[in-house]
């Protein structure tokens, strides 16, 4: 199958598709082992446009590892009238999705080297990326378990970002997202026709929120749990709607299941976090924390893991390892079994490089540099600091100026001794 890009270059395509989704089909591009096509099922002309207007602004990308696969030329039909079908990117090698790293049974097989501190770096490392489309503008509309992939080493890329939820300033034109799995839908997002929504911040964060609960917590979905109600379960999507939590004591119809991972296991300020982005961000979706916020309460909560003395590959909070315990919970199947695991790479941030220690018994891993942030991107300085900068300031100003004042006060005295 031969095309032609908008750039002039043609390009043949295998028939070994790579992957097939409800929009269209990725295929690799011959001769050049770096590039895939997506090729569209059905083409339309808002898709093309949406992807013109990606290849006219891209993102920026580290040179060791881009966050996201962002179009890089439109494709056409080599006929006498071209017609649109997709585009190319870059291939994405050696990276699993993100649901291989939370199924312990697969993730034994796909990942084998992968432990907790892994997850856990995972999560930080897909938080960045949320936070880095967020800071661009995007919004990405639909994250899944699919959408994000995780290399050996926990780096995250994001990929179908051609689904984003994107807005061209100049034009006045907003690219909306269309499709989305109900599972990772907000509440306030259920049961309504995406056609013509106008997606928001925190709506991408409740997804995010599910993503890290179900990385953190073995695959877990935080809407998921025994029911103790009258009749019959309630599917998922009510259960979202109706911002079911069975990990919080007052939860009347709920209770955790039983091979559940203890939400006290979980980090003090990670479980805050969880209780503000189902609770509180049940009745008001601007309260969610943002990607930003799980960033750094990851990086803070990845630098007070410790280290289990039974098994080296163990990593958990509190007192009692966690592991242990589960591995008896689960008949003597270890979620992290093994030999010393290899370690990942630093983590990706938006704005610098966030020193980050590792837990016990680690030697702590190379820095990998962040990505380009945009122009406007927050430099790391909090609001307090900025305050704090600003009270030393007037105070250094206030002080000269008394200094001076009495220095010219003394002046004027010695001259007026000497007038005398």
């Amino acid at each position: 199958m031969k095309y032609v890009t908008k750039t002039g270059q043609k390009i043949e395509l295998a028939t070994r598709r790579l992957g097939r989704g409800g929009e269209g089909q990725v295929l690799p591009v011959v001769g050049r082992p770096e590039l895939v096509a997506k090729i569209f099922h059905k083409p339309t002309l808002e898709q093309r446009a949406k992807l013109e207007f990606m290849v006219a602004n891209p993102v920026p990308q580290n040179r060791n590892h881009f966050w996201v696969t962002w179009p890089l030329d439109i494709v056409f039909s080599l006929d006498s009238k071209p017609k649109f079908v997709g585009y190319i990117m870059y291939r994405l090698a050696n990276a699993q999705p993100l649901f291989i790293c939370y199924n312990s049974t697969i993730r034994r097989q796909k990942l084998p080297d992968f432990n907790y501190h892994h997850l856990i770096r995972c999560a930080r490392n897909l938080a960045a990326a949320f936070s880095l489309a967020h800071a661009h503008g995007h919004l990405i509309g639909d994250p899944n378990e699919s959408n994000g992939h995780v290399s050996a080493d926990a780096r995250v890329t994001l990929i179908d970002a051609d689904s984003w939820q994107l807005v061209d300033g100049v034009q006045r034109r907003i690219y909306r997202s269309t499709v989305a799995k109900s599972e990772f839908l907000p509440p306030e997002l259920q049961n309504r026709k995406r056609k013509n929504i106008d997606r928001q911040t925190w709506h991408d964060n409740f997804a995010l929120a599910v993503l890290l609960f179900k990385l953190l917590g073995e695959g877990c979905h935080p809407c998921d749990g025994v029911y103790l109600g009258a009749g019959d379960v309630p599917p998922l999507e009510e259960r979202i709607a109706a911002g079911a939590f069975p990990f919080l004591n007052k939860s009347v119809h709920w209770r955790p299941k039983g091979l559940a991972l203890p939400f006290n296991s979980l980090h003090p300020r990670l479980q805050k976090l969880f209780l503000q982005a189902f609770e509180t961000g049940q009745g008001f979706p601007q309260a969610r924390p943002d990607a930003r916020c799980w960033q750094e309460a990851i990086a803070t909560a990845e630098r007070e893991l410790h280290g289990c003395q039974r098994n080296s590959r163990h990593s958990f909070w509190g007192n009692q390892c966690v592991w242990c315990h589960r591995k008896k919970l689960l008949g003597g199947r270890d979620p992290f079994p093994g030999a010393r695991p290899k370690l990942c790479k630093r983590v990706t941030t938006v704005a610098r490089t966030v020193s980050c220690p590792a837990p016990i018994r680690y030697t702590a891993p190379k820095i990998m540099s962040a990505p380009t942030s945009p122009p406007n991107a927050n430099l790391g300085i909090s609001d307090f600091d900025r305050f704090t900068i600003i009270i030393l300031m007037v105070t250094a100003i206030i002080t000269l100026a008394i200094l001076g004042l009495k220095l010219i006060a003394k002046v004027m005295m010695l001259v007026a001794q000497k007038l005398n």
